[in-house]
């Protein structure tokens, strides 16, 4: 079997919203979603080839301790620093502090056929417990989101010791069990599946789902 070349991304000269808002993928997301506005932004995530190392990823964790290929967990439309195409929150009120979206599209730019080439990656049925979450958030109080009831925005019980906390504790564990892996601290890591793609395939992803993206460890 021939290595995939993950050290290059192929750049298209047309960004990818327009892509998607141009192929026969705009079709099935029709029939997913029966209103819904066409794809208005993007992030081009390119990810270099890199060992495991000493580093401290932004979740305050070692970069080498991550299991799944170094698979950074998260709810997306989530921020520390009002990067990420998000403010930290979404009304004035600060009753918000996720961003909101209908679904993700994920554009393949290079060979992403074997393990360790920088797949998209989503846990299953994670849906379901991050939105009975968001209704036990409600019942408590606002806001909604980090910062709200049982989701601090920063973990301080981290190797670097101020870790974003992309993914509430409870959400972790309900998507976890025994047979995950798990960080020096015995802290478990749900398992993703990954997302197999060749140049230019295309796979969709719902909103309120865990999704993450794998270190490139291939070359």
């Amino acid at each position: 079997m021939v290595q995939p070349d993950c050290t290059r991304t192929q750049l298209f000269s047309y960004p990818p919203r327009a892509m998607h808002n141009a192929s026969r993928r705009i079709a099935q997301t029709s029939q997913a979603y029966p209103s819904f506005d066409p794809s208005n932004a993007r992030q081009l995530a390119v990810t270099k080839v890199s060992p495991p190392g000493e580093r401290c990823t932004s979740t305050g964790d070692r970069d080498r301790d991550v299991p799944y290929y170094r698979a950074g967990l998260h709810r997306d439309g989530n921020t520390v620093r009002g990067h990420n195409m998000t403010p930290l929150f979404q009304v004035p009120e600060l009753t918000l502090g996720l961003g909101s979206l209908t679904a993700f599209v994920f554009v393949s730019l290079s060979d992403q056929t074997l393990a360790g080439c920088g797949q998209a990656a989503l846990v299953p049925g994670s849906r379901r417990v991050i939105e009975t979450f968001f209704g036990w958030q409600l019942s408590v109080n606002v806001p909604i989101g980090p910062e709200g009831p049982g989701w601090p925005r920063l973990n301080h019980d981290v190797p670097n010791r101020c870790g974003m906390l992309y993914t509430p504790v409870a959400v972790r564990e309900g998507l976890s069990d025994d047979r995950c892996a798990r960080l020096p601290d015995g802290k478990r890591w749900p398992r993703p599946i990954y997302a197999m793609l060749n140049v230019d395939d295309e796979c969709e992803g719902m909103a309120d789902v865990v999704a993450g993206e794998r270190a490139k460890e291939a070359a």
